[in-house]
Formats: C-alpha cells, structure tokens, sequence
C-alpha cells in the first residue's frame, strides 16, 4: 500500500488526466521518478481511481502555502493526515469499507 499527496486544483481540462493525477498514479505505481506515460493510453492504464482512497481536507486553513512545491504539498499534506489521525486511522477506514463492500 501507498500513499501519494497532493492538492486540488488542477486547472486542466475537465475530461483529461491532469499533471497532479499523472504523477499520483505515479507513486501509487511504484514507478521511478521521471517515469512519464508512453500515451494518453498509458496515462489512463495506469489510473488507480477505482482500487484508491481519497480524502479531501477542505477549508482555507487546508490551502497550501506558496510557493507550492511539490515537497511543501508533500509535508503539509502529510501534516494535516497526521493530525487527522495518520495512517493508522486511514488504513483502519480502508479496512471498514472493505468489509462492508462501501
């Protein structure tokens, strides 16, 4: 099991993979650094959205803080999930949805 950070915001099109979503599926792939899809194809193959756990902190005081860097997204991502309760509530949320099949 993996975990990847990141923000909302993507302001690309509506109907495509954005950057943020490339490089997510990226790390949930285990895939080395730079490892960029062959294809649009690709891109989409490698989409993990179904097999994935998504949570969303919302509110300004979750707003990244410029400039926003990809570590900076990382640590503080990574700092509100702590402070939610870390990988332990997460991977005990996972389990709950798993055996209830929602």
């Amino acid at each position: 099991n993996r975990i990847a950070y990141g923000i909302v915001g993507d302001a690309g099109p509506r109907d495509k993979l954005g950057e943020a979503s490339v490089e997510m599926n990226r790390i949930l792939n285990g895939l080395p650094q730079g490892a960029i899809p062959a294809n649009a194809a690709d891109a989409i193959r490698r989409f993990q959205a179904p097999e994935s756990l998504l949570i969303i902190f919302t509110g300004n005081e979750n707003r990244a803080a410029y400039p926003i860097t990809p570590q900076r997204v990382h640590d503080q991502a990574k700092a509100r999930l702590d402070a939610w309760g870390g990988e332990e509530r997460l991977r005990a949320c996972a389990a709950q949805i798993t055996s209830n099949g929602h």
